[in-house]
């Protein structure tokens, strides 16, 4: 995913996966899809981590529109994203 240039916000590395999860005292995982965009700032030694997460099954389980849906926000995100102030990584 290429990230909109025209400043110094680094283009991410961006990653999809998944994984199942037991919530709570559940006996049965969940299965999880999570989405990041890593943002590497070599000149301050930092990763800029945006990430989101997408339950896939039991309760509040997103079927497919709500997946492509989300998926569809968080390319949003990482191309949009901009780092203004470097000065904020110390």
């Amino acid at each position: 995913m290429q990230h909109d240039g025209g400043d110094k916000t680094p283009t991410p590395v961006v990653l999809r996966g998944s994984q199942l999860v037991r919530k709570f005292n559940s006996t049965a995982p969940n299965k999880i899809h999570v989405l990041l965009a890593v943002f590497r700032v070599v000149s301050k030694n930092v990763d800029l981590v945006l990430s989101m997460n997408i339950p896939r099954t039991a309760e509040g389980e997103a079927v497919d529109a709500e997946y492509q849906g989300a998926q569809s926000d968080f390319e949003v995100a990482v191309k949009s994203l901009r780092i203004l102030d470097f000065d904020l990584f110390v």
